[in-house]
């Protein structure tokens, strides 16, 4: 399992509420630096996220942001003027690029960033 999908495992909601935790704040809460060294290190940890972050084709970055606003697959292809099949193509590589498994996943680990310009 990856450091980010270990991250995102102990900051995934209990009982339907999101708990936020951002990955710029001081410190993280000790449950998610226990039994994780390479998680001390919270510059590394945004680094990682917006060097990955950057590897995204420019329209890649649109539909991350997109999702990440709340927008359905629908509602980006309308919105971007492509059909919803590329969207998915696009959430497919945006996934694999992160190494994520779900929509989910990605909101959670951009929560705090400020992505409604692309809204």
């Amino acid at each position: 399992m990856s450091f980010l999908n270990i991250l995102l495992e102990k900051l995934r909601p209990r009982r339907g509420k999101l708990r936020r935790y951002p990955l710029h704040s001081a410190r993280l809460p000790d449950v998610i630096l226990q039994g994780e060294p390479e998680a001390s290190s919270l510059q590394n940890q945004a680094s990682e996220i917006f060097r990955r972050w950057t590897t995204l084709s420019q329209r890649e970055q649109e539909v991350a942001a997109l999702i990440c606003i709340g927008f359905s697959n629908r509602e980006i292809a309308e919105k971007l003027v492509i059909s919803p099949d590329t969207v998915k193509t696009h959430l497919k590589n945006i996934l694999y690029k992160f190494d994520l498994h779900r929509k989910d996943d990605l909101r959670i680990l951009l929560i705090d960033w400020d992505l409604e310009s692309y809204g």
